[in-house]
């Protein structure tokens, strides 16, 4: 099992790298739509990145929340990951 910091680091360099010059400061409470502004196809390529990138599958009703933040995200791949 993965630490939650690795975890978080390897989310952060995930979304980082398509948000490339969007980036802003991120933190737990960051929001991938609303807050760094990130389009249909960024978000799509961001869940496609961390589904490779932890070898998990996330499932659709997690995808459809409304609360997206990056600390969502760190729980959710805790969790596929336990």
């Amino acid at each position: 099992m993965k630490e939650v910091s690795q975890v978080q680091n390897s989310i952060y360099r995930v979304i980082e790298r398509i948000a490339g010059e969007a980036s802003r400061e991120l933190n737990i409470n960051s929001g991938i739509i609303e807050e760094l502004g990130f389009n249909s196809i960024q978000y799509v390529q961001l869940i496609v990145d961390l589904e490779d990138c932890f070898n998990i599958e996330f499932n659709d009703e997690m995808l459809m929340g409304n609360d997206f933040t990056i600390g969502y995200i760190i729980q959710q791949v805790m969790n596929e990951t336990d």
